[in-house]
């Protein structure tokens, strides 16, 4: 499992593309607070305080911890088992001195631990660019980082239930591509239309987090209007992620490397 496990970490983190991921997705975080701080910002404390703050609580719901994870997420989460079949070498991996069950959990750990350590490289650069070149005071900083256990959490969350997703489904679809839009669409679906439309769910379970373990001063823009109870939300969301996760390791199980040679 070990070997599996350190071969698909090192297929999915490549340098060169953590470097540019984390770089684009700091410098789009730091120039649209540079925005807010010119535009929107108070000359008193408190109030920029609150300004930073719901500003920085949207730009992880979004940017840090929103769509460009999300998408990379989604797309190795496919791709773990979905690439291999598609290139023939489902068979070799398979044909290992490993139970299946063994060989799901260090490919699915290596996407778990990837996505965390973008995730939380994201929320660390993007703090430290706003600290060195936007906030006028550091106190900004220092209750922004009231709320990194918090965004931790929903990190943890997030990742969990859209890994098992996407691998899961994977197993079910043949196609890459059709998948990965469906996926996609959804992903619009839940960021862009639903919030538009006033409706929220991924976003309440996301503010059920933010708010758990500390008292954070918002903007009253940033008021929801809670349709579906975030715990009943988080429930419901969780429980259709094992119900993939147990057909994907059926499926796992139940699959035959000899079809693999056609």
């Amino acid at each position: 499992m070990v070997t599996v496990f350190s071969e698909t970490l090192s297929r999915i983190l490549k340098p060169g593309f953590v470097i540019i991921y984390l770089l684009g997705l700091s410098i789009v975080s730091v120039a649209s607070t540079l925005i807010i701080r010119y535009f929107f910002s108070s000359s008193i404390l408190q109030g920029q305080i609150i300004t930073y703050t719901s500003f920085f609580v949207m730009l992880c719901y979004f940017w840090v911890l929103g769509f460009p994870l999300v998408i990379w997420l989604i797309h190795n989460g496919i791709g773990l088992f979905a690439r291999e079949r598609d290139e023939g070498t489902l068979l070799l991996l398979l044909s290992k001195p490993l139970s299946r069950n063994h060989i799901f959990l260090g490919k699915y750990l290596a996407l778990m631990l990837s996505s965390l350590l973008l995730g939380s490289c994201s929320i660390f650069l993007s703090i430290t660019g706003m600290t060195l070149f936007v906030f006028p005071d550091d106190k900004i900083a220092l209750y922004l980082l009231k709320i990194v256990p918090s965004l931790g959490i929903y990190l943890f969350f997030l990742t969990i239930s859209l890994s098992i997703v996407s691998v899961g489904l994977s197993f079910y679809c043949r196609s890459r591509k059709k998948l990965l839009i469906g996926l996609l669409i959804f992903v619009v679906i839940v960021y862009i239309i639903l919030p538009v439309l006033r409706i929220s769910y991924l976003d309440s379970i996301y503010f059920y987090f933010i708010t758990l373990t500390k008292k954070i001063m918002f903007s009253p823009v940033l008021q929801l209007d809670i349709v579906v109870s975030p715990i009943i939300a988080l429930v419901s969301w969780l429980l259709v992620c094992f119900f993939v996760l147990i057909l994907a390791l059926q499926r796992l199980k139940n699959l035959d490397i000899s079809t693999q040679r056609q």
